[in-house]
């Protein structure tokens, strides 16, 4: 299946995203990183609707054991950073019509972050190993401010 170019364009700032937020260690800067990211790297994407982009309001959430499945109060993005304790550390997000991200660590003491953009009322699965977390939340999508 060919990717649309929004797709394509998405894929390519990840890496971007990336830079800007896997180094914060507050969920207040990891919030205002990613929102800035999205509108820093879409802002010549004229046909993406930028309601769906991240706020500035953000719910912290205590972090769930393992394989639990929790609910989008609203549309907006769960995130997830945490550094890992053992090589085979990892963090995994996914919803049952088989959207997800996940990572694993490669080294004990590496930063790891995820996000999932979800509907509100959609449930996710909560996946992680040998972590500690620094950062579980849920941000509001810019069409709930």
């Amino acid at each position: 299946m060919e990717k649309c170019e929004h797709c394509e364009k998405l894929e390519e700032r990840v890496a971007a995203l990336e830079k800007i937020v896997a180094e914060s260690t507050e969920s207040v800067d990891f919030v205002k990183g990613l929102r800035e990211g999205f509108n820093e790297e879409f802002s010549t994407v004229g046909t993406v609707n930028v309601s769906a982009f991240p706020s500035e309001r953000w719910i912290k959430m205590s972090l769930p054991d393992s394989g639990s499945f929790l609910t989008a109060p609203y549309n907006g993005y769960f995130i997830f950073q945490a550094i890992s304790r053992s090589s085979n550390a990892y963090i995994s997000l996914d919803e049952p019509d088989g959207i997800a991200t996940a990572l694993n660590a490669f080294t004990v003491n590496q930063n790891l972050w995820i996000y999932l953009p979800v509907r509100k009322g959609c449930s996710i699965r909560v996946t992680h190993q040998s972590i500690q977390t620094t950062n579980f939340a849920f941000v509001l999508s810019d069409g709930n401010r």
